[in-house]
């Protein structure tokens, strides 16, 4: 039998044979192409997350599964058997619901799971099937925000390329989601607040009913502690948990290393194997204590025959604490192995003493704990609110009250203009229209300031610089991303212009209201002048800013790269529309300009750019980082040190934020102070 159908891209379609009835073609469409390229840029990156894990080499550690005995599942769940690592994804693509709950113990292996179970599935893919994504779902809070909203969200901050309307139409990422193109899986709901597990168990019943894909992993404990609350779950899901591993399965992995290194563990995997040792058992049978192990004693100048040191080790949470104490200084003793996938070394990578590395790392480890997700992000960083806004006031009244007054007040225009567009732009609560006046007045106020003025004027634009800066730094913008494309961009270029001259003419008819209708040409030709600056920067800036039209892996560095391209090309945009009206005086009035007046023009300019871009991601991020760098609590160049860390595995990478590679980790060097606790000798 002859099936009249095509799928896919062609210019010409032919059937060699009899043609019986209608022809039946299904064109690909943009929705196709953004799911298609979202599975190979999650591939892509997940298989570098996986070989920067060691989780495939040189063998996985082999997990069990078998189905929970917890009172959590509905009544009648799906049938499922027991098995290990690698038949999860054919135990998913067997149950009817296609909804999956992964439990475990703490370090059982949870997000090692999820992360191989991403990579099962987009193997298996076929074309117009969901995509996997793997997403954490710590930044979620049920109570503000719908599920699926924040999977959307999620989605376009990771891949920014799904905003682009032209290459995929409007609201792609949206389109994917309601269209059931997507497959999430929520890697560790259990790292929201307790308060949280039953409001987002029941946030997940309302947002996947049966037949919508979803994958979930938790704690077991914390499950079932959701579950007895009230928490809905998942009827139709199939619940299964990761069984402890094995001390056989833990003997041939740590037997499966270099020569040099087996040697020195072969007494002690010898001593598991015929004593059962209780402690070592128990100690060994989860991942995360495993490749401590590993990671610890895998230098040659480490012997793990102290690991069976019972006057060191009485129970398995003084051997835990050992492994976890010693992780710092066993790792940074070499430079750390490039995995396959990512990029070479940078330059003086494998020079941070341990005593140091372990400093920052408790730094960050504090930081990560302070935020809801648990995340390591640069835009993020603490930030010295009081020292900035005292450092910035300061340099600006110090501008106020020289020749440099016009940096000043054009800070003060920037800072104005671009909090009324955000406040309009986010529909702001009603708390923060409250400050309009406020800005209004400071905006009103500098656009009168001239230089030199009396005592009282200056303390005035000093409160006014002071009231300005702290509003600025109140706001916390997301990294934004560059480029230099104009084609598909226009739209968004003339709309911005738009509001520019929308601007212009309101500003017109309040002077025109103010100094009256027959104050002469000055009274309006000053503020149409400053409307059309403003018109011009703003669609240089939607030009540059708009989002990109191809995908790539999120990584923390791309996303600070494109923020700090971004800030400058704001600052380029504003300089360069405040020149425009002496090209128009010297080119088309023919008249001359002194060098005063220009450099007037540039100050005023970059003063406006950086009132727009002082709140910037990458702005604060530098001014932070310089502050706790001169303090000894971070490194002057935090990106190298996190994706050397990263390196070394003692961070992970989710998206474009790093996570310490367990929340164990975290909270041990966080509680562990500054200094390294050095192993304890025999």
């Amino acid at each position: 039998m002859v099936r009249n159908e095509f799928g896919g891209h062609a210019d010409t379609v032919v059937q060699a044979d009899v043609i019986n009835g209608d022809v039946v073609t299904r064109a690909r469409s943009a929705l196709d192409d953004a799911a298609d390229l979202l599975a190979a840029v999650v591939r892509r990156q997940w298989e570098a997350e996986a070989a920067v894990r060691s989780l495939r080499r040189p063998e996985p550690l082999r997990l069990r599964w078998a189905p929970t005995r917890r009172p959590v599942a509905y009544p009648h769940p799906p049938a499922v058997m027991g098995g290990d690592l690698g038949d999860l994804d054919r135990l998913f693509a067997s149950l009817a619901s296609r909804q999956l709950v992964v439990l475990g113990g703490p370090g059982a292996g949870k997000s090692a799971t999820a992360l191989l179970l991403v990579l099962d599935l987009l193997e298996r893919r076929t074309p117009r099937e969901p995509v996997p994504v793997l997403l954490s779902p710590a930044s979620w809070n049920p109570h503000d925000e719908h599920l699926e909203d924040w999977i959307i969200r999620r989605l376009e901050i990771d891949y920014p390329a799904l905003k682009n309307r032209r290459a995929y139409g409007r609201h792609a990422a949206r389109r994917l989601a309601v269209e059931q193109r997507l497959l999430p899986l929520l890697d560790g709901l259990d790292e929201l607040p307790p308060e949280l597990l039953a409001p987002a168990l029941e946030g997940v019943h309302h947002a996947f009913g049966p037949g919508r894909p979803l994958v979930l992993t938790c704690r077991g404990d914390e499950y079932e502690a959701a579950v007895r609350a009230g928490g809905a779950g998942l009827p139709a899901a199939a619940v299964v948990e990761l069984e402890p591993v094995a001390a056989d399965d833990a003997i041939e992995f740590l037997a499966t290393s270099l020569p040099q290194v087996v040697r020195r563990w072969t007494p002690v995997l010898d001593h598991l194997r015929t004593t059962g040792d209780p402690v070592l058992a128990r100690s060994l049978s989860t991942p995360l204590t495993i490749n401590l192990a590993r990671a610890v004693y895998g230098r040659v100048d480490r012997d793990p025959a102290e690991l069976v040191d019972r006057t060191r080790f009485a129970d398995h949470t003084d051997l835990e604490h050992h492994l976890l104490d010693s992780l710092v200084t066993a790792v940074y003793g070499d430079p750390p192995t490039p995995p396959p996938r990512l990029a070479p070394l940078p330059p003086g990578a494998g020079r941070y003493p341990a005593d140091r590395a372990h400093r920052w790392l408790g730094f960050l480890a504090r930081h990560a704990a302070a935020n809801a997700a648990g995340d390591i992000a640069w835009w993020r960083l603490p930030r010295p609110r009081l020292v900035l806004a005292t450092t910035i006031t300061g340099l600006l009244f110090w501008a106020t009250v020289s020749e440099n007054s016009s940096i000043a007040v054009g800070f003060a225009l920037g800072v104005s203009f671009t909090w009324l567009i955000g406040t309009v732009r986010r529909r702001a609560p009603w708390r923060h229209l409250l400050l309009t006046p406020v800005v209004l007045g400071a905006a009103t106020f500098f656009i009168n300031y001239k230089y030199p003025n009396s005592p009282g004027m200056n303390a005035a634009a000093g409160v006014g610089l002071a009231l300005l800066v702290a509003i600025a730094l109140s706001v916390d913008r997301p990294p934004h991303r560059t480029g230099l494309r104009l084609h598909g961009r226009g739209k968004a270029v003339v709309s911005r212009m738009a509001l520019g001259l929308v601007i212009a003419v309101a500003a017109v008819v309040g002077a025109a209201v103010v100094h009256g209708a027959g104050g002469g040409r000055e009274v309006w030709m000053a503020p149409l002048a400053l409307g059309v600056m403003v018109a011009v920067a703003l669609g240089i800036g939607a030009w540059l800013t708009s989002p990109p039209d191809r995908f790539s892996v999120p990584r923390p560095d791309r996303s600070l790269r494109g923020d700090v391209a971004s800030t400058a090309v704001w600052l380029f945009a504003w300089a360069v529309a405040f020149q425009l009206p002496l090209v128009f005086a010297i080119v088309a009035l023919g008249k001359s300009v002194d060098a005063s007046l220009v450099a007037a023009a540039l100050s005023f300019g970059l003063g406006t750019g950086l009132g727009c871009v002082v709140n910037n991601a990458s702005v604060l991020y530098a001014a932070s980082l310089a502050w706790w760098a001169l303090r000894g609590r971070l490194p002057w160049r935090l990106m190298r040190f996190l994706d050397d860390a990263h390196r070394r595995g003692v961070l992970r990478q989710t998206g474009g934020v790093y996570q310490f590679r367990h929340t164990r980790l975290r909270r041990h060097l966080a509680a562990s102070g500054r200094r390294p606790v050095s192993p304890r000798e025999p």
